[in-house]
């Protein structure tokens, strides 16, 4: 939990410091065993008109499968609980 915290105020003042067009990427790496090995995500966070378009790409080395998903974020939206809910989302499918 304290790993998910720290990673998701780090998305969260950048999301807010920044307003240009580039995105930022995070990789996610948290290895508990020999089977975890080789897997990882990345979430990368694109401003857009209206909020926030987040995209999560995962690679997993044993089978070569890669996962790919696109999140919107609307302004109105609580960041932090919507980056919470992804990240959430993700490990409940790997």
């Amino acid at each position: 939990m304290k790993f998910i915290r720290n990673t998701l105020n780090k998305i969260i003042n950048w999301a807010r410091t920044t307003d240009d067009c580039v995105a930022a990427p995070i990789t996610l790496k948290q290895h508990h065993g020999i089977d975890d090995l080789g897997k990882q995500m990345t979430l990368n966070i694109y401003p857009a008109d209206g909020g926030k378009v987040i995209r999560t790409y995962r690679y997993d080395n044993r089978t070569d499968k890669e996962t790919l998903n696109l999140y919107v974020i609307h302004n109105e939206d609580d960041l932090a609980q919507e980056i919470s809910m992804i990240l959430t989302k993700e490990a409940l499918y790997q």
